[in-house]
């Protein structure tokens, strides 16, 4: 049998399965029957874990956050053990780093390997090439947060330890998660807030970027951007207060290294940039990529973008945790969804591509633990 498919799987989130966690032992299993699943498939000439597979970031603000060596080997005995399996029996697994797991290298994933062969760590860019055809992009796979305003890799000269503020908002929402029993009712009523303070600062921020915008291109270190920022850490605080939880400007961000320490009103101070950096780069589209955290169809703009761009017949990206299909000029646009243990879905998604002579399939499934569940496939020929 021709090995022909490649199997796509993101956002697991791997950590301590603890209350603030959102991979926990109840999930485990469907994952585990999967990956041992597709390792005895003969037809799977790749899967490709699509980011976001290890949590760095989900840890309450008073707890260091543990290393990837120490989830590696929480985890060792029952997911990373099914995950070497694939890597034993399949040509290759590869590992492209989402936003949670964006500090992992190469080098940290050289324990997770079997029969002679290892996790491979790349790039989505590096990955996309290997599929470049005459010209023509077949595949284009990519976690998602590169167009996420607060979780790409931070380009300013004002941030810290190389993190997105992104990071820094997921400690203090896992924070007030930690100290709340009935996390997904919470979950629901804070998304609600987050999205109803998104569209009033989106509608806001498209009135000053339409009639202010030379300002904001001109500025590294605009009033507007410093106002974002506490803006955003000033909701949390909000959120935590109604949950009986209190954060201020004296509350301390905790590292392993404790050299790294610092206060919430010291982390204001930082990421002014931001906003001015992503308008040079985006433009009006700059608000779109704040949806990408505050939404959950926040790629589908970015989705039609590179699909208008031929950037590939069949794009598959995660970050959203939520599974969506389309089809746009020709192309196939498929979000594999997420493993977490609280979401919408009951079942977790994956996505699969089989690259056929004169096209290319692309297909959304859901696993119960013993069977898929196709939603959606498609064809497009190149």
């Amino acid at each position: 049998m021709e090995r022909n498919k490649i199997i796509i799987l993101s956002d697991i989130h791997l950590s301590n399965a603890l209350e603030n966690s959102w991979f926990d032992y109840a999930r485990a299993p469907l994952l585990i029957n999967f990956l041992t699943s597709i390792a005895l498939r003969r037809e799977v000439k790749e899967l490709v874990l699509l980011g976001d597979v290890f949590d760095l970031w989900l840890f309450p603000l008073e707890e260091p956050p543990m290393s990837i060596d120490e989830i590696i080997r929480k985890w060792d005995p029952t997911v990373i053990h099914a995950l070497k399996l694939c890597i034993a029996n399949l040509p290759d697994v590869y590992y492209i780093p989402g936003n949670h797991d964006m500090s992992v290298t190469s080098e940290d994933l050289k324990s997770i390997h079997s029969n002679g062969k290892h996790l491979q760590w790349i790039t989505h860019e590096d990955y996309n090439k290997k599929y470049r055809v005459d010209g023509k992009n077949l595949v284009h796979l990519e976690h998602g947060n590169s167009v996420d305003l607060l979780n790409a890799p931070y380009e300013g000269a004002d941030g810290l330890y190389g993190l997105p503020i992104g990071y820094f908002l997921t400690r203090m929402y896992a924070t007030i998660q930690s100290h709340i029993k009935k996390r997904e009712s919470v979950e629901s009523r804070q998304n609600k807030v987050i999205q109803k303070i998104g569209n009033r600062i989106r509608s806001e921020m498209k009135k000053n970027l339409l009639y202010h915008h030379k300002k904001y291109i001109s500025t590294e270190d605009s009033e507007i951007g410093s106002l974002f920022i506490k803006s955003m850490i000033d909701i949390q605080f909000i959120i935590a207060h109604q949950q009986g939880k209190q954060l201020t400007d004296n509350t301390i961000i905790t590292f392993k290294d404790p050299g790294k320490n610092i206060t919430i009103g010291q982390l204001k101070e930082h990421y002014h940039q931001l906003l001015p950096i992503w308008f040079k780069k985006w433009g009006i589209e700059l608000l779109n990529t704040l949806l990408v955290s505050l939404h959950p169809d926040g790629l589908r703009w970015y989705s039609r973008i590179l699909a208008g761009e031929g950037k590939g017949k069949a794009i598959v990206m995660g970050h959203t945790h939520k599974i969506e299909w389309n089809y746009l000029f020709n192309r196939n646009y498929s979000n594999d969804g997420t493993w977490c243990s609280k979401t919408k879905d009951k079942y977790p998604s994956y996505s699969e591509i089989v690259i056929h002579p004169q096209s290319i399939e692309t297909s959304l499934w859901q696993w119960d633990g013993f069977y898929s569940k196709k939603r959606g496939s498609r064809k497009a020929a190149y």
